[in-house]
């Protein structure tokens, strides 16, 4: 016999004996879980106390002998020095001003010597603490999950969520809500422990002393959180803070709220700071800010400061480092009013690296600084400009003995009044540093300098990017490569840079670079640099520009006494840039033949009568053709085209008219092969299809065997393609499409068994614009498409028994437009390919209806061969069904 509750995986062909172990062991485990529930949980439940103080002086008492702190008039739940204090809580609600209320010195939520507090809490909603409030506390132990929260109360001394001597302090929390304390505050406390995952959060509250989300004075503080809403703290604030130790991961964030001592998102005096994070929203700080902090020795490392709308009296910092690294630290302000310097990163002695401001929005009566050293290498530190005002210096890096190199400074928006350095040295090189500056800010004022140096070279690879328009500024100094950024709206005679002070160019390179298309005709010039003050020694040169890879632009830039000039000399288009319209046909010509579907849609062969009158219908084609689409160009599409629907059969007197939903989609890919004068360029791609659509046929009776007749349809959906070759990729164009046809025909019988279908139909297609970049920056625009085709011809279909016919057919199509037209960013414009021309078709094929007693399902296939425009064949299979 099988056992079904087998502790391992059921099994075939087991003995008696494994199956009594087997039960031995799952009674065994199921003994020990219960045990384990029996000695750790229920005792925790039955032994936690729930203490409700209303002022009544009989619930207070002593502190055990074994406690740090001694003293009576205390609250705390029965304790004993080895065992743990777990799932306690305590509430204090009572009016502190009632005459026979005694002074509450201590409140423990949780209390324990040697073992673990967890859990515990204590609520206070009115009243006064003369001395301590411990949501848990144990000097050797793990103090974890405990709570304290005030509510409209006073507490006269510390306040820990939880503390422990020797442990960890983990996920604590003090929350104060209106209440005031007159000293610290610590959401976790430890003196030999990691601090981890505690949070303080203060909302409209007072407090005197310090407020710690996590501190320890030997271990990591991580993860740590302080909040304070609409509240006002008069000593320094700390997401997480060690002595020894590292502070990772701790948050400190304040709103509305009203500072007067140092900030820190993580703090440590001797250790590494990482990825510590101040959020300031609509504060008032007199004291300095700092993402993290490494007091003695140790790193910074990626740490964050945000302020929006905020008044501060004193330096921020993304990271310091008094003696360490300070890498990849950033300072974010978007608004407010700043009285002293702004760092990404700082450091007393040691390298930094990678730190960043970002400005966007302010008043700063200060300097700025992306990275600074007192000893050290400042290296590639940025500073972003977008919208303020800064009356003093801004420096990409700045460093007393050292190199500053690969700092950057942008500016694209606000003031700057004094000086912008990209690097600053006093001592050593400030090489390969960049400016930027695009848009429209206010610089009149304002000295660039590519680097500065006391003793060494401030001019090796320094580079200014200019992509303004008629912007004035001061001087421009040390700088070996300028880059002139042409605005796509520059004409003849602009001015790009006024300069005050005289221009020196005579060791420097000067480059032309354009993002978009430019209004420049051949001849037009542009003035760089214009200076009142002179221009020196700049070099006549000549340079191609290219926009994207396909457009190139030919400059010659050269200098008269006041004036860098830049004149268009030519302007080319690569002719590869053909296979760009030859491409855009591909979707027009998958859809054209989902189009020739639902034109050629078949009639229903039978006659309904009154309950049915519906069918369902199948097209599917599939094939390869090669279009001459002019200009010495082709294109190959091979693809499968699929139309569905169904058909509803509308009563009519003699004659009969159908109406009909469909859906219909297409996939293909596509080769194109441009001859140009001594090369052949290719390029290719997929495209496809999805959409749906109407459709209506009218059929009149001229007598008992011919049929004059009038369809008709509609269209819409969307088109998908990309392409490469030729030089470019990432090219991906979507569009909406929609098209009709219009047709007549005519079916006669020539005898008992053939009859002749003649038929002219009208079909367009409507292929809509995009535009769209390629990954090397082609921005490249396509027009929309339309195909016109007229088409005309006849079909015979012969029927060799009562389940089989034969047919054959050939028509002429001409297409009037198929045009595809492009252009290179949105200027210029490039050579167009077309679908125009005659091609003839032939078709054979067979219809089928499997049982000779029943036509509903009918059957067809077939094959159709294109000569002229358009070559190649295509294959053809269909199911019809009425019911």
């Amino acid at each position: 016999m099988t056992n079904k509750f087998l502790f391992y995986f059921p099994h075939y062909n087991v003995s008696k004996k494994a199956i009594r172990t087997e039960r031995r062991v799952f009674r065994a485990v199921m003994f020990l879980a219960v045990f384990i529930f029996a000695i750790y949980v229920i005792p925790i439940a039955a032994n936690a106390e729930h203490i409700f103080y209303t002022g009544n002086v009989e619930d207070l008492h002593a502190l055990p002998d074994w406690a740090e702190w001694q003293a009576n008039n205390s609250l705390c739940p029965a304790a004993d020095a080895d065992t743990s204090c777990n799932g306690n809580s305590i509430v204090i609600s009572y009016d502190s001003a009632a005459e026979e209320v005694a002074a509450l010195v201590f409140v423990y939520g949780g209390l324990s010597q040697n073992c673990e507090v967890i859990g515990n809490s204590v609520i206070m909603h009115e009243g006064i603490v003369e001395a301590y409030v411990f949501g848990g506390s144990t000097i050797s132990g793990d103090a974890a999950e405990n709570l304290v929260e005030i509510n409209t109360g006073t507490v006269k001394a510390y306040v820990y969520g939880g503390d422990t001597t020797s442990g960890d302090a983990t996920e604590n929390m003090v929350k104060i809500n209106t209440g005031t304390v007159k000293a610290h505050v610590y959401g976790g406390n430890t003196s030999t422990g990691n601090a981890a995952g505690n949070i303080v959060e203060i909302n409209s509250g007072t407090i005197a002393g310090y407020v710690y989300g996590g501190c320890t004075t030997t271990g990591n503080a991580a993860g740590n959180r302080a909040e304070l809403n609409n509240s006002t703290v008069a000593a320094p604030v700390y997401g997480g803070n060690t002595s020894n130790g590292d502070a990772w991961g701790n948050i400190l964030e304040i709103n509305d709220s009203a500072l007067r001592a140092p900030v820190y998102g993580g703090s440590t005096s001797s250790g590494d700071v990482t990825g510590n994070i101040v959020k300031i929203n609509k504060g008032d700080l007199s004291s300095p800010i700092y993402g993290g902090q490494s007091g003695r020795s140790g790193n910074a490392i990626a740490n964050s400061v945000y302020i929006s709308e905020s008044s501060l009296k004193a330096p921020v910092y993304g990271g310091l480092a008094k003696k360490g690294q300070v890498t990849g630290n950033i300072t974010y302000i978007d608004g407010g009013r700043f009285e002293t310097q702004i760092y990404g990163g700082f450091a007393e002695e040691g390298n930094v690296e990678a730190n960043i401001v970002n400005i966007n929005g302010g008043v700063f009566k200060t300097v700025v600084m992306g990275g600074s050293t007192s000893i050290g290498d400042v290296i590639d530190n940025t500073i972003n400009i977008t919208d303020a005002t800064i009356e003093i210096n801004v420096y990409g890096g700045r460093v007393s003995n050292g190199n500053a190199s690969g700092n950057t400074v942008s500016i694209s928006g606000g003031t700057v009044r004094s000086y912008v350095f990209g690097g600053y040295t006093s001592n050593g090189n400030a090489i390969n540093n960049t400016v930027n500056i695009s848009e429209n800010p206010d610089l009149a004022t304002t000295v660039l300098f590519g680097g500065t140096s006391g003793s060494g070279d401030a001019f090796t690879g320094n580079t200014l990017n200019f992509a303004g328009s008629a912007i004035m500024v001061k001087g421009i100094e040390n700088f070996e490569f300028y880059n002139f950024y042409l605005p796509e709206d520059a004409t003849d005679g602009d001015i790009m840079l006024q300069v005050e002070n005289s221009v020196t160019l005579k060791e420097s390179e000067v480059e032309i670079f354009t993002r978009e298309a430019i209004t420049l005709q051949k001849g037009d010039k542009v003035a760089l640099i214009s200076s009142s003050s002179g221009i020196n020694g700049a070099a006549e040169k000549t340079g191609e520009v290219q926009l994207g890879s396909l457009v190139t632009y030919d400059f010659s830039v050269y200098a008269d006494t006041n004036t860098l000039w830049a004149e268009l000399s030519d302007l080319r288009i690569a002719p590869q840039s053909s296979v760009l319209t030859t491409s855009r046909l591909a979707p027009l010509v998958l859809l054209n033949q989902g189009a020739d579907l639902i034109s050629m849609l078949e009639s229903p062969k039978i006659t309904y009568d009154e309950d049915n009158r519906y069918s369902a219908f199948g097209v599917v084609t599939g094939g390869t053709s090669t279009y001459d689409t002019g200009n010495g160009a082709e294109l190959d599409v091979d693809g499968f085209s699929f139309v569905a629907g169904v058909m509803w059969d509308v009563p009519a007197i003699q004659n009969r008219l159908l109406l009909g939903l469909f859906a219909e989609a297409g996939w293909g890919d596509y080769d194109t092969h441009n001859r140009l004068e001594n090369a052949l360029v290719k390029g290719g791609g997929d495209t496809n299809y999805y959409g749906g659509g109407l459709y209506l046929r009218y059929e009149g009776l001229k007598n008992a065997h011919d049929i004059f007749y009038a369809d008709a349809s509609l269209r819409i959906g969307k088109a998908d393609a990309d392409f490469g070759g030729a030089g470019l990729s990432g090219c991906e164009s979507g569009s909406t499409y929609y098209g009709a046809h219009a047709g007549i025909g005519y079916v006669r019988s020539i005898s008992e068994r053939t009859n002749i279908d003649l038929s002219s139909k009208y079909i367009w297609t409507h292929l809509g614009s995009d535009t769209f970049t390629s990954a090397e920056g082609d921005s490249i625009k396509m027009e929309d498409a339309d195909s016109r085709r007229w088409r005309s011809g006849f079909r015979i279909t012969n029927a060799r028994t009562e389940r089989v016919s034969l047919y054959f057919g050939a028509y002429y199509e001409y297409e009037f437009s198929g045009d595809a037209n492009g252009s290179l960013g949105g200027a210029y414009s490039v050579d167009k390919a077309s679908l125009s021309g005659g091609t003839a078709i032939g078709e054979i094929g067979v219809i089928f209806s499997p049982s000779a007693n029943n036509d509903r399902l009918t059957i067809t296939a077939g094959v159709q061969g294109y000569a002229g425009t358009r070559e190649g064949f295509s294959g053809k299979f269909a199911l019809q069904y009425a019911f």
